[in-house]
């Protein structure tokens, strides 16, 4: 048989065609046999490592702290506003060296910074100085002012105004606190106090613009009435406890017959108790 030219290079490209179609799928056969892909190598991708920052001064302060008022015989207690350790643990928080020391019975958590104690002398507004410390260094300078008053001692009554009128209210260590009357133009007066937390009680009465003397009592100033047997008729308060949540106050009322009966208000409720002769 004879071929063409024209033949043969046909063929020969056909053969050329079936070499690369086979190259381009990444593999396929000779002679009967599996050929593998090629291998694709990648270059490895680096990978990040973290850095710790260098420790550095601790950062201190008491610029907003509370508790920084307090009472003899009352436990006290500042806490740090701030306190950054930085990095490094605080090895020491203390006084600064060379300036005013803490009163005996007042002392610095060397961890914390807390001031704490329990105070048994009056401390004017004094102020006092602090550093934190870390292995890189010590902080910058903390100062807080510190106060602690003596123990209030009130008394109750009244005080005779210009115009010669009872004016109702208390002294709490010598200080002066009026209390505000239902009628400035009348006689009133506190006959009992007590402190209760945060809360100051002052009992009494005061006299309505109808005359008439009304019990009730003032709490942190604001009062309220208590029941009275007739309120055309005379009332009085002479003492008072506060018992947790409960207030008893005791005292009189008169009747519509214009006789004082004995008896006491439990939270603003009366009880009337027998006298000896009716």
């Amino acid at each position: 048989m004879k071929y063409s030219q024209n033949n043969i290079f046909i063929a020969f490209n056909l053969l050329l065609v079936l070499f690369l179609l086979t190259s381009c799928n990444g593999g396929g056969s000779k002679d009967g046999q599996s050929v593998a892909p090629p291998v694709q190598i990648s270059a490895p991708v680096p990978t990040a490592t973290a850095t710790s920052l260098p420790a550095s001064p601790p950062n201190l302060s008491y610029a907003s702290s509370a508790g920084t008022i307090g009472t003899i015989g009352s436990s006290m207690s500042v806490s740090p506003s701030t306190l950054n350790a930085n990095g490094a643990s605080i090895t020491s928080c203390a006084i600064k060296f060379g300036t005013t020391a803490l009163p005996a019975t007042l002392s610095v958590s060397a961890n914390t910074c807390l001031i704490s104690g329990i105070p048994t002398s009056v401390l004017l507004p004094t102020l006092f100085t602090l550093v934190a410390t870390n292995s890189a260094g010590t902080s910058a300078d903390a100062t807080v002012t510190l106060q602690v008053n003596p123990i209030p001692v009130y008394a109750a009554g009244y005080s005779i105004s210009d115009a010669n009128i009872w004016t109702p209210g208390y002294w709490m260590n010598g200080i002066w606190t009026t209390l505000p009357p239902l009628d400035t133009t009348k006689f009133s007066s506190v006959n009992a106090i007590a402190v209760s937390g945060t809360h100051l009680y002052a009992a009494g009465y005061s006299t309505s613009s109808s005359s008439v003397q009304v019990p009730g009592y003032w709490r942190d100033g604001i009062w309220t009435t208590l029941d009275a047997i007739d309120t055309t008729k005379d009332s009085s308060v002479s003492s008072m406890v506060i018992d947790h949540t409960y207030i008893y106050i005791a005292g009189s009322s008169k009747n519509s017959s214009n006789v004082s009966v004995p008896g006491y208000w439990k939270d603003g409720i009366w009880t009337a108790l027998t006298p000896i002769a009716p």
